[in-house]
């Protein structure tokens, strides 16, 4: 699971909306298979980096889709730690 973190976290900010929609939905679908146990034990600072990075997607980003898709994955990781 670390690599594909680093991977995505390298390519987050890609200059290709399809690349940095790739990883949100990578990151996304990653969080949600990993135990919360885990996440919280293993990736806290991790995952609060990950938040930040969706709230900059969401204010930031010139692709309406990543802003789209970084609004659903903040709120289910919101959900998730609650």
């Amino acid at each position: 699971m670390r690599a594909l973190v680093d991977f995505v976290w390298s390519v987050r900010y890609h200059r290709e909306a399809n690349v940095r929609r790739a990883a949100l939905l990578a990151a996304a679908r990653t969080i949600a298979l990993v135990p919360v146990s885990l996440l919280v034990s293993d990736f806290l600072e991790d995952f609060n980096e990950v938040q930040a990075w969706l709230v900059s997607v969401y204010r930031d980003d010139p692709d309406e889709h990543s802003r789209f898709h970084s609004t659903s994955f903040f709120l289910s990781t919101v959900f998730l730690i609650c």
